[in-house]
């Protein structure tokens, strides 16, 4: 037996919540407000995402700006998920101990990074990389 709906008798009646009371979490396959699909407004906004995942992702926004993260090799160079038109700023982050210090730089010529930190284990950081990909 399929799972029955939950339907108001006119449109513009009832709720969920409330404004004090309101629900913890919500997982839908499809959602539309006010007659828009909601991926519909994210990409007439120009806001493009790859997939939810820990290790890689990116954000685009239609003005240009791209943010990144990715797990990351400490003392070896490596690429972003997308190359950077311009690159601006960026974080490392661990929970690792034992790793005192750790940099970050970009090469503007061969368009990679370099994660630099004060060991010779084979340790591996968080990024997060803003730049421009238009």
């Amino acid at each position: 037996m399929a799972t029955r709906g939950i339907v108001p008798r006119a449109n513009g009646e009832g709720s969920i919540g409330t404004e004090k009371k309101y629900w913890g979490k919500g997982f839908f396959q499809d959602l539309v407000v006010g007659g828009k699909a909601i991926l519909d407004f994210v990409k007439d906004n120009g806001i493009e995402s790859s997939h939810a995942e820990f290790q890689t992702g990116w954000i685009k926004f239609g003005n240009g700006v791209l943010i990144q993260w990715r797990h990351a090799p400490v003392n070896q160079d490596f690429d972003p998920p997308i190359a950077f038109k311009d690159f601006d700023v960026g974080f490392c982050t661990s929970n690792s101990k034992g790793l005192q210090y750790a940099g970050l730089t970009y090469d503007r010529v061969t368009k990679k990074f370099y994660l630099s930190g004060n060991t010779q284990d084979p340790f591996w950081l968080y990024v997060l990389l803003i730049g421009r990909w238009k």
